[in-house]
C-alpha cells in the first residue's frame, strides 16, 4: 500500500490505481487487483475455497435439475425466491453426505428426501390457496404417481386471487439421476379448466407416469394456475400460482 506524497491529495480512480483517505494513515493509493484464476485453481492456500466451490457447484447442477424438469408448471409462477430457497436446500443435502470427503460431498439420492414439501413459490403455498383434501401416490412398480380429489366447492376451498375466474389442477412427475446429472424423464398432466364458483366438481383423478420399477428419486408436484375469462378468453394470472412437492420417492 503506497502512500501519497504529492502536495495535491485527492480521492477517486486513475486507470488502475484507487486514491483515498483512511483515517489513521491520511491519503493513501492501491493498484486494483485480485486473486488470478491459475493462482486460485493451484495455490494450497485457496485449497478450502476451491472445496467450497466444487460442492457449491454440485448443489447448484441439481437446483437447476429439479427446476428445468418442472419448468413447464413454472411459465406463469416466477416469484417466491425457488432458486435461492433451493439452493440452500441442496448445499444442506450435499453437505448431509457423510462418507465423501471435504470437496467431495455431493447429492446422494436417500438425502434428497428433505424436499418433500417445498413450496416453489414462497408467495402462494398450496397449502392455504388449496384446503380441498387429496390424495398423493406413487406406485414405482408401475411408474404411475397419481392423485385422487373428491368433490368440493371451489369458492369455499380455492383462495383464488382476486381477478381471478377459473383455474386448473395441474401434476407433475420427474425422475431424477443426480449422481449422472441428467433427468430420465418427466411428465405433466392437466385438468379441465374450472369456474371459481359454488357448484360442486366432479371428482377428480390425474396420473403422470415415468419408468416402471426405476430406482432413482422419483418427484411428485402438485399445484393450481389461475386464469382470467375474458370475452370467452382465457388469460393467466402472474405469480400467483401454487406448486408444491408434495411427496418424494428414494
Amino acid at each position: 500500500m503506497a502512500r501519497q506524497s504529492n502536495i495535491f491529495t485527492s480521492e477517486g480512480k486513475v486507470g488502475q490505481a484507487s486514491f483515498y483517505k483512511s483515517r489513521k494513515k491520511g491519503y493513501l493509493v492501491r493498484q486494483k487487483g485480485g486473486v488470478s484464476a491459475a493462482r486460485m485453481a493451484s495455490d494450497p492456500a485457496f485449497a478450502n475455497t476451491r472445496r467450497n466451490a466444487a460442492e457449491f457447484g454440485r448443489a447448484g447442477n441439481a437446483n437447476k435439475l429439479l427446476r428445468t424438469a418442472f419448468g413447464p408448471l413454472l411459465t406463469n409462477n416466477r416469484s417466491g425466491g425457488a432458486v435461492q430457497r433451493l439452493s440452500r436446500h441442496f448445499m444442506e443435502i450435499v453437505q448431509a453426505d457423510t462418507t465423501s470427503n471435504f470437496g467431495d460431498r455431493t447429492v446422494l439420492h436417500p438425502n434428497v428426501a428433505v424436499l418433500e414439501g417445498f413450496e416453489f413459490n414462497a408467495d402462494a403455498l398450496l397449502s392455504t390457496i388449496m384446503t380441498a383434501p387429496f390424495t398423493s401416490i406413487i406406485d414405482r412398480v408401475t411408474g404411475h404417481l397419481t392423485v385422487t380429489m373428491a368433490s368440493y366447492l371451489p369458492q369455499l376451498t380455492i383462495r383464488a386471487p382476486q381477478s381471478a375466474t377459473h383455474y386448473k389442477i395441474v401434476i407433475g412427475a420427474a425422475e431424477i439421476d443426480f449422481v449422472n446429472g441428467v433427468t430420465v424423464k418427466t411428465d405433466q398432466q392437466y385438468s379441465a379448466v374450472l369456474p371459481v364458483d359454488t357448484n360442486p366438481t366432479a371428482a377428480l383423478n390425474l396420473q403422470a407416469t415415468v419408468t416402471p420399477a426405476s430406482t432413482l428419486p422419483l418427484f411428485f408436484v402438485l399445484g393450481i394456475q389461475f386464469f382470467i375469462m375474458v370475452n370467452n378468453h382465457l388469460n393467466p394470472v402472474q405469480n400467483s400460482n401454487a406448486l408444491q412437492l408434495v411427496k418424494l420417492s428414494v
